[in-house]
């Protein structure tokens, strides 16, 4: 779990940011990184499933999954502003009705969530103390692909993470990035079940979806539909 002034500072910091997040977003689209697992989920196939994105921000992954075909999307975020945006996006496009918000920290509110075909964690993981305890809470969601960006084990993105950090040190920034290692992660996206069927890489980011190992794929057509809470 993340301590309650970590939780707090990466939502200040993020809610700050989450009209900037917004208009890119409505500018440009997703990022790279964001594409790529978009293209990871796309060849393992995302059509008519159901998605739950933890740590949404403001919307963009699920909301272009559910405008490409997925059924239905949960996001939750940490980030008030963060979701006040997501709202205002969905309403946008036209997907309120398939896509409902939760905010706090994820592994807390696990509990009252259902499972999902799709689980995503897009650059959450260097936001997050605990990693074994929200890796472990969005693997115990996912039925069938899990999909994670989190930052590679190379030399630079350590050095800029490293510098991150300082300089938010220095400035008193509430948001303090962690750098976990990438071999353990996936060790043990690995050992809740999982198998590696994409990876691709920036100078930056790791991104790679993994697929449920075992029969519960089939516990897809026993989700709730969603309906949206605005």
């Amino acid at each position: 779990m993340i301590d309650c002034c970590s939780f707090e500072g990466t939502s200040r910091f993020f809610s700050r940011r989450a009209s900037y997040y917004a208009m890119r977003f409505r500018l440009r689209g997703l990022d790279r990184p964001q594409r790529l697992l978009i293209n990871g989920l796309r060849r393992e196939g995302f059509i008519g499933r159901s998605v739950l994105e933890v740590g949404c921000g403001v919307g963009g992954l699920h909301l272009t999954l559910l405008r490409q075909g997925a059924r239905s999307a949960i996001g939750v975020e940490a980030s008030k502003g963060m979701l006040e945006k997501a709202i205002e996006l969905a309403l946008e496009m036209g997907l309120e009705g398939m896509v409902q918000y939760q905010q706090g920290d994820f592994v807390d509110c696990s509990s009252t969530l259902p499972a999902a075909s799709i689980v995503i964690m897009d650059k959450v993981l260097c936001c997050y103390a605990d990693p074994v305890r929200l890796v472990k809470a969005a693997a115990s969601h996912c039925t069938g692909l899990l999909a994670v960006t989190y930052p590679r084990g190379s030399l630079l993105s350590r050095a800029v993470f490293s510098v991150g950090a300082f300089v938010g040190t220095l400035c008193s920034s509430s948001l303090h990035p962690f750098f976990h290692d990438p071999d353990w992660l996936h060790r043990t996206v690995v050992g809740e079940g999982f198998s590696e069927v994409y990876s691709e890489t920036t100078l930056i980011w790791q991104i790679a979806v993994y697929r449920r190992v075992g029969g519960l794929e089939s516990a897809l057509h026993a989700e709730p539909e969603l309906l949206a809470t605005f």
